[in-house]
């Protein structure tokens, strides 16, 4: 009995040693189980962070692409402007320019003209003159030739400049 009785102590002590070290582990494994919880809770949260980050950032993303087209489509505008008002240019440059010079041949003819038409003038008013002096001196007047004379002294080529005036009477 005292035998068995020391087994059974013995066995008590090893079974206590055991339930010591089992509950030391308990605590051990439920205190590691705490910062498995918090450390999870702490990924969870992050995970959620970057889920909305994520959503965020492909949001934006799809704004930048829709700004992109958008400053593609007006870049493509603003090139499609410019190449019309460049054509415009042309066209009115090339337009103005041929009526540059149609007005340019009708001012050289004009000019020719009215060039053509004093030449033509100063002829008739010449021969008048001429005429007007030879008939003075057919006419044989003193006093309208002494005055006919007198205007006619600063013209040139007349042909009737006297060198004896008559006396006025």
């Amino acid at each position: 009995m005292r035998e068995q009785n020391r087994q059974l102590t013995s066995a008590l002590v090893t079974h206590q040693e055991r339930i010591t070290v089992t509950t030391e582990e308990v605590f051990t494994v439920k205190d590691k189980l705490a910062r498995v919880e918090v450390a999870y809770q702490s990924l969870r949260s992050s995970y959620g962070l970057l889920e909305a980050a994520e959503k965020q950032s492909r949001t934006q993303y799809q704004n930048i692409l829709k700004e992109q087209r958008g400053h593609g489509e007006l870049l493509a505008n603003l090139h499609s402007i410019q190449n019309n008002l460049e054509k415009n240019e042309f066209e009115t440059k090339t337009r103005l320019g041929a009526r540059l010079q149609a007005v340019e041949r009708e001012l050289s003819l004009t000019k020719d003209t009215l060039h053509a038409e004093e030449e033509r003038r100063n002829k008739m008013v010449d021969a008048y003159d001429t005429q007007v002096c030879q008939e003075i001196y057919v006419v044989g007047s003193a006093c309208y030739m002494y005055v006919i004379c007198i205007y006619m002294q600063g013209k040139q080529d007349c042909g009737c400049v006297p060198t004896v005036f008559f006396p006025v009477t």
